[in-house]
C-alpha cells in the first residue's frame, strides 16, 4: 500500500490536530522532527500536512514531480494560467505591492486583491472605484506582517498581489484525496455562508445534502480535470470554489497536501464517520448516506475572539454560546490569548436556526475576568 506519512506543526494554528481521526496505518512526524530526520518522500508515498507552517519541510524532501505541481497551485497566477483551457473567463493579473495605488479600475468593477501566496483568507480584499487602494497597501502589508508571525514566505507573501475579477455566487469549500494512480476522491464538501460581520468570515461551513447535490458532481469533475493537467498521485487537497449565478462551479483556489484547515477536514468524521484520511490510505469512496439522509446541517463552527474584546482582560462565556446550537458534537477550547478564536465546534444544527450562527457578535461572548 505504500507509506502514509502525516506532518504537524503543534506551533501553528489550534483545531486541525486536536480533532484528528485515529490515523491507523499513519505514521505522523512533527515538523520539527521531520527536520532532524533524514526521511525524504519517495513517489509511492502518501504525504499530508495539517497546516501550510509545514509545507516548506515538506517539500524539502518530496518527489520532484509532486514539488513542481504544489508550485504552480501555490502561485494563484500560474494556478489560473494552467486552468485558462477549462475556465476562460477566469481573467488574472499580478501587481507588485507598490504598483496597487495606480491600479485603474473602471466605473462598476469589482475585483479581489490577495497575495499570490498566500492562505487562511489573509489579506483578501474587495476593491472597486472608490477604494483608497494607497490604504489598501498599506493594510495588506500590515496583514502579511502579522501572518508572517505563524506561516514561512513559501506560504504568504505579499510582494506579489493578483488582481481577478469577483465572481458572484455561494462560496464552497471541497476537499479531495488523489490515489496513487490519480483518480480523486471527494472526502469533504461544505458551503461557506457569509457571516453578518465580515470580522468573523470563516465563522460557519457546513455540509449537508443540499451540498452534495450543489457541487459533487462539478468538484469532482474538476479534480478530475486538474489531476490529469498536473499529473497529481498520493496527495490531498482543500480547494475554494464558487457557484456562479450561470450554475458552474468555479475555483477560487487550492492548498494542496491538507484537507480544510483548523478541523474542517475532520469534521465528518465526528458527525458523519467519514474519515478524510482512512480514504486516503485506503483509496476508497465514502458512504455519504449520514449526510444525505440527516435533516440537520453538519455545523463546523470557528469561536472568534471578538473583534474588539480585550483578551488579556476577558475570557469566552462557553455556555451562552452553547445556547446557539441544537446539537454539539465536539467542542475544542483554544487558549484565546494565544490564538485568534477561543475554539471550534461540530454540531448538527436545523437550516432553519443557521442565521442564529452567522448573526454571532462575539464580543458579546465574552465576559470580564
Amino acid at each position: 500500500m505504500g507509506e502514509s506519512w502525516l506532518v504537524t506543526d503543534p506551533a501553528a494554528e489550534a483545531g486541525s490536530i486536536e480533532t484528528l481521526p485515529p490515523l491507523e496505518g499513519w505514521t505522523v512526524v512533527t515538523r520539527a522532527d521531520l527536520a532532524a530526520s533524514g526521511v525524504a518522500f519517495g513517489p509511492e508515498a502518501r504525504v499530508a500536512i495539517t497546516t501550510e507552517a509545514a509545507m516548506p519541510e515538506v517539500l524539502r524532501r518530496l518527489d520532484p514531480d509532486r514539488g513542481e505541481a504544489i508550485e504552480t497551485l501555490k502561485d494563484k497566477v500560474a494556478f489560473r494560467t494552467a486552468l485558462r483551457d477549462r475556465y476562460p473567463d477566469l481573467d488574472v493579473r499580478d501587481v507588485t505591492l507598490d504598483q496597487l495605488p495606480s491600479l485603474t479600475i473602471a466605473d462598476g468593477s469589482r475585483y479581489v486583491i490577495k497575495p499570490a501566496r498566500g492562505v487562511f483568507g489573509t489579506a483578501v480584499h474587495e476593491v472597486h472605484k472608490s477604494t483608497d487602494l494607497a490604504a489598501l497597501r498599506d493594510r495588506i502589508s500590515a496583514e502579511v506582517a502579522r501572518g508572517a508571525e505563524v506561516l514561512s514566505a513559501s506560504a504568504l507573501s505579499g510582494d506579489t498581489l493578483i488582481v481577478e475579477p469577483y465572481i458572484e455566487g455561494e462560496e464552497y469549500a471541497v476537499d479531495a484525496v488523489y490515489t496513487m494512480e490519480g483518480d480523486p476522491i471527494i472526502v469533504g464538501a461544505y458551503r461557506h455562508p457569509m457571516p453578518h460581520n465580515p470580522a468573523y468570515l470563516h465563522v460557519v461551513y457546513h455540509a449537508g445534502a443540499d451540498v452534495l447535490s450543489d457541487v459533487y458532481d462539478q468538484a469532482l469533475a474538476f479534480y478530475r480535470h486538474l489531476g490529469a493537467t498536473l499529473d497529481l498521485h498520493g496527495m490531498a487537497m482543500h480547494g475554494e470554489f464558487r457557484l456562479g449565478p450561470s450554475g458552474q462551479l468555479v475555483p477560487i483556489e487550492v492548498n494542496s497536501m491538507r484537507v480544510g484547515g483548523m478541523g474542517l477536514g475532520n469534521m465528518l468524521y465526528h458527525t458523519a464517520g467519514i474519515d478524510a484520511f482512512h480514504h486516503f490510505r485506503a483509496g476508497t469512496l465514502p458512504d455519504w448516506s449520514p449526510v444525505r439522509e440527516d435533516d440537520h446541517l453538519h455545523v463546523f463552527l470557528v469561536a472568534y475572539n471578538g473583534a474588539t474584546v480585550d483578551t488579556a482582560t476577558h475570557r469566552p462565556d462557553w455556555d451562552a454560546l452553547r445556547g446557539h446550537f441544537d446539537d454539539i458534537v465536539l467542542e475544542v477550547p483554544f487558549d484565546h490569548r494565544r490564538q485568534l478564536a477561543f475554539g471550534v465546534l461540530y454540531a448538527r444544527q436545523r437550516p432553519e436556526r443557521l442565521h442564529e450562527l452567522l448573526a454571532l457578535e462575539f464580543d458579546g461572548l465574552f465576559v470580564a475576568e
